[in-house]
């Protein structure tokens, strides 16, 4: 019983080396080694921007992320003074945008003020108008009433005159004052109508009248405040 063991044993180890033999010693006689070889998968030309050597690189045949470099290239004999001016350079825009932030800053609340100014401007203008409107509307009552009056003694004078009791002076002074309250008329309707038309213009921010701007000076100055602003 023991022999059994012992031959199947040994079969056993026989058997194994005569595989691991075989596994090590077929497959370089059914296929050939050498140093001409065809790549046919799919190949990318990677071509430096710099000289150099490269320092580290991924392993052959290694995954790699989306992103994650696959090699550095270092040249320790690169020129660093062009990287030292674009440095500066950088340095000194860095600054300047600053500066030119800050300037923003400080124009941007001069810009609130004026306009707030521009605003009260406006208001003070409109009510000063419209103080001036109301008076010539009051003006304009007073001299409709001169005319109904003037017209009523014009034509009491012409009846009395038709009967022989009003003397032709008197007739052309009625006629006179008549023709003078009616143009007072004319002429007040034209100046309310003038000040109206400054209302609404001032209301869209113009100004009108004689020696004035068509804005104010608070409005100019804002505007010429958002030119420099866009500048910047």
């Amino acid at each position: 019983m023991l022999i059994k063991i012992s031959r199947l044993f040994r079969l056993s180890v026989g058997g194994g080396l005569l595989a691991i033999g075989t596994w090590v010693a077929v497959p370089p006689l059914i296929t050939t080694t050498g140093i001409d070889a065809v790549v046919n998968a799919p190949l990318m030309v990677l071509r430096s921007p710099i000289e150099g050597r490269i320092d580290s690189h991924a392993a052959p045949g290694s995954l790699v992320e989306r992103g994650a470099p696959l090699f550095t290239v270092v040249n320790e004999r690169l020129n660093q003074s062009l990287i030292n001016e674009l440095s500066t350079e950088r340095d000194t825009l860095v600054r300047r945008i600053a500066a030119l932030e800050r300037q923003n800053g400080e124009l941007e609340a001069m810009r609130s003020e004026l306009q707030e100014r521009a605003r009260a401007h406006r208001a003070a203008s409109l009510t000063r108008l419209d103080g001036r409107i109301a008076e010539a509307e009051a003006r304009l009552r007073l001299n409709r009433a001169i005319v109904t009056e003037q017209k009523a003694e014009l034509r009491r004078t012409t009846e009395l005159r038709t009967g022989g009791h009003a003397s032709v002076a008197r007739l052309e002074q009625a006629e006179a004052a008549t023709a003078r309250a009616v143009e007072e008329v004319a002429q007040a309707e034209a100046a309310l109508q003038q000040l109206r038309s400054e209302k609404a213009a001032l209301s869209d921010g113009v100004l009108l009248g004689d020696g004035q701007n068509d804005v104010a000076y608070s409005q100019q100055r804002s505007d010429e405040i958002v030119l420099r602003q866009q500048d910047i």
